[in-house]
């Protein structure tokens, strides 16, 4: 089953935990059933990541239609209070959802010299004498969010430089309207520091698992 607009209001109803899922509308099949199932999102051609299925309504309409997604390769995604329904495939991991909105007008620390921070092609780099040494790009897109990665050199990391360039990218999301999706493993303390520090807001807290065999 192709995906169609009622999916869309579905995920525009909680925008914020669902920029992923918006960005691939045009790749990805629902799979359901009665009230419930799971959106499919699979993994790039050649590459070496995961196929994704998400939980979509009902979680007990969702059980049931579990085989009809290839688990093969496949990690699913449920709600952390909705895990208990799947509690009998072992926990794999568990995602954090954080989030600045584009409204938001607070004012934080900033670089000090010798770093500066640009903006380049929808993207921040972080400046070190004349050299890149971190940035921040937008990695999926919805109509209010962007979900991005951020990467700061080892040798520059632990100066709460992390928290900065999250914050001048919140800042220059803001101003072409849109507020700011950072999704964060729960083992990266450093990154989880990181995105507190920066103001962001907890959104959500998804687990994932595997079906083996």
């Amino acid at each position: 089953m192709l995906i169609g607009f009622d999916i869309l209001d579905y995920f525009y109803s909680n925008e914020v935990c669902y920029v992923d899922e918006i960005d691939r509308i045009s790749e990805s099949t629902l799979f359901w059933s009665e009230n419930g199932g799971w959106y499919y999102m699979p993994a790039q051609k050649d590459s070496a990541d995961w196929n994704i299925a998400r939980m979509v309504g009902s979680p007990c309409s969702a059980k049931k239609n579990i085989n009809r997604v290839k688990a093969e390769n496949s990690i699913f995604l449920v709600p952390e209070n909705k895990y208990s329904y799947f509690s009998e495939y072992p926990r794999k991991g568990c995602l954090l959802y954080f989030f600045s909105d584009k409204h938001n007008k607070k004012k934080h620390e900033k670089v000090r010299s010798p770093y500066t921070i640009e903006a380049r092609q929808n993207q921040l780099f972080l400046i070190y004498n004349g050299t890149i040494v971190g940035y921040v790009k937008p990695i999926r897109e919805s109509d209010n969010f962007v979900e991005v990665y951020i990467e700061i050199m080892p040798s520059h990391r632990g100066k709460g430089l992390g928290a900065a360039l999250l914050n001048a990218a919140a800042e220059y999301f803001a101003q072409h309207n849109k507020g700011m999706v950072y999704i964060v493993e729960d083992t990266n303390q450093a990154s989880i520091s990181t995105v507190k520090r920066a103001g962001f807001m907890h959104a959500e807290t998804i687990f994932t698992f595997q079906v083996i065999g």
